[in-house]
């Protein structure tokens, strides 16, 4: 009976580790759709925007400059499409000098050497910046950019939109719990810094693991990591940062993504998925292996009480079967007795 129950019992937990393996995966997959969707969706509007003929006609000019009042009252209208999130609208002509804005004070007036200008400019093509922890804006905030471009779809300018980094956050968590109990998303850049936690918001902005000092540094210097001693935001999960360097090759692995699953040796079940519309961007889907195995538990304890139900079966039987068969030699010896 035990090796029944054993056996039974591999077979279970091969078969929930399986489906729960396709489930995950479907999970990552469509957490990472709903990113897509709310990137796609801004680079979509602004570009719409940007075709707004006031725009053209500023930036064709020579008297652009960043308190224009018209374009920056457009620039404030087209910011209440969603203004929980949107920091900042900008339009930058094709010196990459602000031609308008939104910032009021804190407005810096050239931005032509960031890459939100240069990259739409030159290749006449939208973009979407990555995490910036900016000391100015006192937040991290990332940016979408699109050219402006003229009748002859030659670009003039750039108009940009500076959004809240919290957004993501807010996008990841809509997927707690949608396989149930212990599932959620993460959501990480291209060094394995976390950008969304559905499960610890505090853990957010942390390194998987440690990077090379000089790849710190120009991080740093590019204003891509959080302030602070990196130390203090690097959890040293190597399997995690093991797994996210291989996704492209092992999409499904196990590995701890929190601090104290280091001290614990917890490990739990995840799937990768890199965003299309931002190929840096991957979100990991993740589910705690108590309740991929659940299911699992339950039938080892059904397993052992059916196990203990016919041992004790058995043994009544037996016992009863062998009070049949030895009462008639028993009552036939006492006969003897008696007789002799």
């Amino acid at each position: 009976v035990g090796i029944v129950v054993s056996v039974t019992n591999w077979l279970v937990s091969q078969a929930l580790v399986a489906n729960a393996a396709e489930q995950i995966s479907a999970a990552s997959v469509q957490t990472a759709d709903v990113v897509d969707t709310f990137l796609q969706n801004n680079l979509t509007t602004l570009q719409i925007e940007a075709q707004l003929p006031l725009f053209v006609e500023l930036l064709e000019t020579t008297e652009s400059g960043p308190n224009n009042y018209q374009a920056v009252n457009v620039l404030l209208r087209l910011s209440e499409r969603d203004p929980q999130n949107i920091v900042y609208y900008g339009l930058l002509d094709r010196s990459g000098k602000v031609a308008a804005d939104t910032a009021g004070s804190l407005l810096i007036t050239d931005e032509s050497e960031n890459d939100y200008f240069k990259v739409p400019f030159t290749t006449n093509q939208p973009y979407i910046s990555p995490v910036f922890f900016s000391g100015t804006l006192r937040e991290p905030v990332f940016y979408f950019s699109t050219p402006v471009q003229n009748v002859l779809g030659e670009p003039v300018g750039v108009l940009r939109v500076i959004y809240r980094a919290a957004v993501l956050q807010e996008l990841i968590e809509q997927k707690n719990q949608l396989l149930g109990e212990g599932s959620f998303a993460l959501l990480f850049d291209e060094h394995n810094l976390r950008l969304a936690d559905g499960e610890e918001p505090g853990a957010l902005y942390t390194l998987a693991g440690p990077l090379p000092r000089e790849q710190i540094s120009s991080l740093r210097a590019e204003y891509r990591l959080p302030p602070g001693d990196p130390e203090e935001f690097t959890l040293g999960l190597a399997g995690l940062q093991a797994g996210l360097h291989n996704a492209a090759n092992e999409p499904s692995f196990v590995a701890g993504v929190h601090r104290e699953d280091v001290d614990v040796e917890h490990e739990d079940r995840l799937s990768v998925t890199p965003l299309r519309v931002q190929p840096d961007w991957q979100v990991a889907f993740v589910q705690h292996p108590e309740v991929v195995l659940a299911p699992d538990q339950e039938q080892t304890r059904a397993a052992i009480i059916l196990a203990v139900v016919v041992v004790v079966g058995v043994g009544a039987f037996a016992f009863g079967l062998g009070q049949y068969l030895t009462g008639p030699i028993v009552r036939l010896t006492q006969v003897a007795e008696q007789v002799t």
